[in-house]
């Protein structure tokens, strides 16, 4: 590993002690897109950790907001400003999930085909990713984030089913 890719680990994993995960998320972005290696399982737990945190917050804002905005049946200035502010959050993590899920490929390119964990882990990663872009957006011309979503984790199941034990960690 270059001094750069470690770098990118190290300060990933500081990012990650002092919960700053959008640093955490850039980081490994970047050790992805400058990687040719397949990703060791450390540095593909640290891609995973920092977007699921960095979804993870819209995600629990969105709804928050959401459910503010459900409360009252008139439109009231409240409401008016929940929807504005729903939809920039939901903008926002769209644009993560897009992010990662850009590099799910990358990392699924460098992997052996006989590699069944990582080819599971990704699968499932990427069923995960568009099914958090379907909660805040429904089908758009090339894109059904809920298809996407259900053929992810279908294609992750046929995998696990037939190559990884029951017990396996990343088939349960």
């Amino acid at each position: 590993m270059t001094d750069t890719l470690l770098k990118h680990t190290t300060f990933a994993k500081l990012a990650e002690q002092a919960e700053r995960y959008e640093e955490m998320a850039e980081s490994m972005r970047k050790f992805v897109l400058e990687s040719t290696e397949p990703l060791a399982i450390s540095d593909r737990n640290l891609l995973s950790v920092a977007y699921k945190n960095v979804v993870g917050s819209r995600r629990s804002s969105w709804r928050s907001l959401n459910a503010a905005e459900q409360k009252s049946e008139e439109l009231s200035l409240k409401q008016q400003v929940a929807l504005e502010y729903r939809k920039v959050i939901a903008n926002e993590l769209v644009e993560k999930c897009e992010d990662i899920l850009g590099l799910i490929p990358q990392c699924q390119a460098r992997h052996k085909s006989a590699d069944y964990e990582d080819q599971v882990f990704y699968h499932k990663m990427k069923g995960d990713y568009n099914r958090y872009v379907a909660e805040v957006e429904k089908k758009r011309p090339n894109y059904d984030p809920v298809a996407e979503s259900a053929n992810a984790y279908e294609e992750a199941m046929t995998i696990a089913t037939a190559h990884l034990a029951p017990t396996h960690q990343v088939r349960l």
